[in-house]
């Protein structure tokens, strides 16, 4: 069994994975009947649950639900268990890819609106030269029209944005 570095494990899929890895362990130990292993893997399981952030629960429980029973049980009965707990694991995974992808997509709509929002402070500047822009002579005429278009490409792009932002 590999060396598990517990305060590197941030993320619950990292959890998970490392969850996973524990089980494995614990069914080849069970195939290959290999007490001292089994012992090994059982410490290692309680260790998960001692060790795993709160945001780990539905992973403690299929870690408990294990190591109380990989000794206490049938090889039979307890090589079910493990099955239970990967296929509990499955869906686990699944619902914290899941979660994960929905605040990646909560994410990039924040940054959108933020992007919106500068741009629009950034076209309530430029409507400003604009009036300010009547009181301009002859030669600075220019650089406002130059001010001009750089507001109408802020609007376009803000437009883009706000369309990518609506997908």
């Amino acid at each position: 069994m590999r060396n598990i570095i517990w305060n590197e494990l941030i993320t619950e899929e990292e959890w998970a994975n490392v969850l996973g890895e524990i089980l494995d362990e614990a069914k080849a130990a069970l195939l290959g009947n290999d007490s001292e292993k089994l012992l090994a893997v059982q410490d290692t399981l309680e260790k998960f649950v001692k060790e795993s952030p709160s945001y780990c629960r539905v992973l403690d429980d299929i870690a408990a639900r294990a190591s109380l029973n990989i000794l206490n049980t049938t090889t039979d009965e307890a090589l079910r268990i493990i099955t239970e707990g990967n296929a509990d694991l499955k869906k686990a995974l699944e619902l914290i890819k899941g979660t994960t992808d929905r605040m990646k997509k909560t994410r990039k709509a924040l940054w959108f609106e933020e992007v919106i929002e500068t741009l629009d402070k950034a076209k309530t500047v430029i409507d400003e030269l604009k009036n300010i822009g009547e009181t301009f002579e002859d030669n600075e005429k220019s650089l406002l029209e130059k001010i001009v278009n750089i507001g109408k490409s802020m609007e376009k792009l803000r437009d883009e944005i706000n369309a990518l932002d609506k997908k």
